[in-house]
């Protein structure tokens, strides 16, 4: 009889990456032979819960079961709407159930062990971050009352102040085991907690099946780019002088007459994304009129694994292109800031790919550019090992700890 693994949380189908943790972890799962509960991040009052139990259902078949979240969540509420919320949440917390916290229980105790997703959730610097930390928390703690043991997967760290020190703490202390998606949050939180269950890897989106990847030939006239204009979690937007440092970064390079050659494709694979795509590609056609640039928009991470296949490079301020993108072997150049947290350039430290921080040097570097053209098939393969290997190293860790 196959192991059961509870999975909490599983997010959104507006975040194509979001998403692509969520499908990496269930495929991983799978692939380990486990039977699957998915606990979503969303109740019935929010629209995504509906989207993204239609886009698992699909791809995994309708026997999938797939949970209602024991707290409401909705960012876009009224001030009373979101009070009420939270008081209803606090409520729950503290142990005065209600259904879904019920049927939740029931499905953990049918469980062999419960796995929290992976993301960028190993971080407090706030009061709103640990209430946030305290909610995520909410089905190891149940899980724990139920005798039931629980491994962490693939995070990043970020900033850490001694509000939250405790309950990571506590949180990360009590896991079997903990994964983190890149070395820098492994050494920051190897430094700051001494522990011996940390286990250095990358992220879940690398573990998608990729079987219904069609293998097309990459166009060598093709460079896409991913824009971010967001703080970190996308709370808010850039100030106009950050949003015109990055126009400047991307004009610069490609007024570049060699890059001239290529079709420039800037992808929106996340929805706050799209209105300051749009903005910068209006700027460039008219400022560079003889470049072939287009717009693709999808947050499908299935069919941007086929789109990232195609192309040549991607030079990339999301981090979940990048992660897709290098995942089917396309090299990339990361453009980031250093409030997004060590995730982004720890990544790109491990899969040995360059990347500026805009906070310090706001351009794209040529040279290193052109490196990552030239040789292109050598960097694929390299990518395509890391991936096998790193996966290899989750499931064996999986069976240690779960069993086959």
């Amino acid at each position: 009889m196959k192991k059961k693994i509870f999975l909490a949380y599983v997010y959104s189908s507006k975040n194509a990456g979001d998403l692509a943790i969520c499908v990496g972890a269930i495929d991983l799962l799978i692939k380990a032979e486990y039977q699957v509960f998915l606990l979503s991040k969303y109740d019935k009052k929010d629209e995504e819960y509906f989207s993204s139990r239609e886009f698992y259902r699909q791809r995994y078949g309708t026997d999938l079961v797939f949970l209602e979240a024991p707290f409401t969540l909705n960012r876009e509420g009224s001030a009373f709407e979101k009070l009420i919320n939270n008081f209803k949440g606090i409520l729950v917390y503290i142990g005065l159930g209600n259904k879904r916290t019920r049927i939740i229980k029931k499905y953990i105790k049918e469980s062999d062990f419960v796995i929290f997703n992976g993301g960028n959730l190993l971080r407090c610097a706030s009061l709103i971050d640990y209430a946030r930390l305290l909610a995520l928390y909410y089905p190891i703690k149940l899980g724990l009352s139920l005798k039931k043991p629980y491994l962490i997967f693939p995070q990043s760290s970020a900033k850490i102040t001694g509000l939250g020190r405790r309950l990571l703490q506590r949180f990360i202390t009590e896991a079997k085991s903990v994964f983190i998606r890149e070395r820098q949050s492994y050494d920051k939180l190897k430094s700051r907690f001494n522990l011996k269950n940390l286990i250095s890897t990358i992220d879940l989106a690398f573990f998608i099946n990729k079987s219904a990847v069609i293998n097309n030939n990459k166009r060598n006239d093709v460079i896409a780019f991913t824009l971010r204009a967001h703080t970190i979690g996308d709370i808010a937007e850039f100030d106009d002088r950050e949003k015109e440092k990055i126009y400047n970064s991307i004009f610069k390079f490609l007024k570049t007459e060699k890059y001239q050659k290529f079709e420039i494709v800037f992808v929106v694979q996340t929805r706050k994304d799209l209105e300051f795509t749009k903005i910068i590609i209006e700027r460039l056609n008219k400022e560079i009129p003889s470049l072939n640039i287009s717009l693709y928009e999808s947050y499908d991470p299935l069919k941007l694994l086929n789109f990232y296949n195609e192309i040549q490079l991607l030079v990339g301020m999301r981090l979940h292109s990048i992660i897709l993108a290098s995942s089917i072997g396309t090299p990339c150049y990361g453009l980031f800031y250093k409030e997004w947290g060590l995730k982004n350039p720890g990544l790109m430290e491990h899969l040995n790919m360059p990347y500026t921080m805009m906070d310090e040097d706001a351009e794209i570097k040529t040279g290193e550019v052109d490196y990552l053209l030239e040789n292109a098939e050598k960097l694929s393969r390299d990518l395509t090992d890391k991936v096998n290997i790193e996966e290899q190293k989750i499931i064996s860790e999986l069976y240690e700890q779960i069993g086959k």
